[in-house]
């Protein structure tokens, strides 16, 4: 839309903004779908205003709009920022041009950002992508567990969640009669290993984490590894395979959430099952909902939480890496919340 509203200009890029806020370029001798901004119509969309880049890259000391100065349109994928480069879709891989914006979010230390939702794959997904800085500071230089969720009668609650669920997975496999393997994923307070020590005692259980924070705390976990799960994965690997392997509200901080359940594959027992929970969409949430929805949604984690997955993300990203989706269920904490298996 911006490159027809100026075609005839000398000057090579269009300047895009919202507001005040530069959110990308419009190159004229790009063509479409080959790195250009690219818009669709949307009467319900922000304020746009082309402004003119100076031969010299430069911008101009006095920014007087080209004609048209406002188009009525919603991004497909705005920059977050001057530097950032938008993120590519995670799970099905389709570029960033390919997505319809939801509106941008913001943290205290970092940002802004963008929730935007992929046309293919209707993934859910923050861009750009945090720096390693800011998550480290994230996940390692501060404490996580000492939320009162994690202790007294919600951490009873949800030992008996797991226990349930464990008995599930276990059932499924056919190994609730042995000991069986268990692995832990951004084990945390590792609550499956926990469930699994209680429905049999002599069940191996390992688990991963990035920090130490509750190594200490979980006696129920016979060998704690500390670190990237791929600086793990020889220990991790010589007690495979894994009845269960388990993530926990993790899968929704991964940067690469395909490459890490294609390393569970690997660890996997033939018959085994690889069990997901995490946020899933604000209760009530439908593709016209206001974005003030997911701003106020309790698990709108900025910059913590960084995709969404629903029943066709979670199909894609296993299909990307030879797993089959054995169930997906959106129905905890009325929609909010998902569990999925995945098997061979």
């Amino acid at each position: 839309m911006a490159r027809d509203a100026d075609e005839s200009l000398p000057v090579p890029k269009l300047d895009v903004f919202v507001g005040p806020d530069w959110i990308g370029e419009v190159d004229l001798g790009t063509p479409p779908g080959k790195g250009a901004l690219q818009m669709e119509l949307s009467p319900d969309g922000p304020r746009i205003d082309v402004y003119v880049r100076g031969s010299d890259g430069a911008m101009p000391t006095e920014q007087k709009p080209c004609r048209p100065c406002t188009i009525a349109a919603r991004l497909v994928m705005p920059y977050a920022s001057g530097t950032d480069l938008p993120r590519d879709c995670p799970c099905c891989g389709t570029p960033w041009q390919g997505r319809r914006v939801l509106g941008q979010v913001t943290a205290k230390a970092s940002g802004p950002y963008h929730l935007a939702q992929c046309a293919r794959c209707d993934l859910i997904l923050l861009s750009p992508t945090p720096s390693e800085p800011v998550l480290q500071n994230l996940y390692v230089a501060h404490k996580q567990f000492t939320d009162v969720a994690y202790h007294g009668d919600r951490a009873a609650a949800a030992n008996e969640f797991y226990l349930g669920r464990i008995t599930a997975l276990l059932n499924k496999v056919g190994a609730a009669g042995e000991p069986s393997h268990i692995l832990e994923i951004g084990a945390g307070l590792s609550w499956i290993s926990r469930a699994a020590k209680s429905f049999n005692p002599n069940s191996l259980t390992v688990a991963q984490d990035i920090t130490s924070e509750v190594v200490d705390q979980c006696t129920w976990v016979d060998h704690y590894y500390v670190g990237e799960l791929q600086a793990t994965l020889s220990e991790i690997r010589q007690f495979a395979p894994y009845q269960v392997i388990s993530m926990t509200h993790v899968i929704e901080h991964l940067k690469d959430p395909c490459g890490v359940l294609r390393t569970c594959k690997s660890l996997l027992d033939p018959k085994g099952i690889i069990f997901l929970t995490a946020p899933h969409r604000p209760q009530g949430w439908h593709r016209k909902s206001p974005f003030a929805v997911w701003q106020n949604w309790s698990y709108s984690h900025v910059p913590a939480h960084l995709q969404y997955f629903n029943t066709l993300s979670m199909k894609r990203c296993a299909e990307k890496v030879g797993l089959d989706v054995i169930l997906f269920e959106a129905i905890a904490e009325e929609g909010q919340a998902f569990e999925a298996w995945l098997g061979h």
